[in-house]
């Protein structure tokens, strides 16, 4: 369940904080204008971490630590530097950038492991009704009798062992970064 709801939350993620660094890096050259930007992103990534970090908790049975620190007493400039000089804000930062890539990838082979197993497993019902009788893979095709009970097997090997297992790597991923 984490896994496939990795493209829409690393959208979420992903295109604000792009969208803030953007205009971040495009408004350094006038340092106040740019700090609106800027705290936009630490406010984003921080909400993005809170949700994360529960989602993980609730699908993952993975409880994670909040690892920003709180911000120190004083001014707006003391607060600024510990902002900008705290890695867990920096790594928030980057999560979220990299959370839509990631987030895909890990989804097109858990989705590829798993319609791959089961239309492998489910081909000597269906091959009759492909164009010349023939499930064509590129380098071969399969066609009814032995070569499509045989890919049938392949299919249920990835169902049973492959699919699952790739599903579990693509959690495990997910859950360290």
């Amino acid at each position: 369940m984490h896994v496939t709801l990795d493209v829409p939350v690393g959208l979420v993620a992903t295109i604000p904080t792009a969208i803030g660094v953007a205009l971040t890096l495009m408004l350094a050259i006038t340092l106040p204008l740019a700090l609106v930007p800027m705290l936009g992103v630490v406010w984003w990534t921080r909400l993005v971490g809170r949700v994360e970090r529960s989602r993980a908790a609730a699908l993952l049975d993975t409880p994670l630590a909040d690892p920003v620190a709180r911000l120190p007493r004083g001014g707006p400039w003391r607060k600024l530097k510990a902002v900008v000089g705290d890695r867990a804000r920096w790594r928030g930062l980057v999560y979220c950038i990299l959370r839509l890539p990631v987030g895909l990838v890990a989804f097109w082979i858990v989705l590829l492991g798993w319609a791959g197993s089961f239309s492998a497993l489910g081909l000597p019902a269906y091959v009759q009704a492909l164009p010349r009788d023939t499930a064509q893979f590129g380098l071969f095709g399969a066609s009814q009798g032995p070569a499509a009970w045989g890919l049938a097997g392949l299919g249920l090997v990835g169902v049973v062992l492959v699919a699952p297992w790739l599903t579990l790597l693509a959690g495990r991923v997910d859950a360290a970064l």
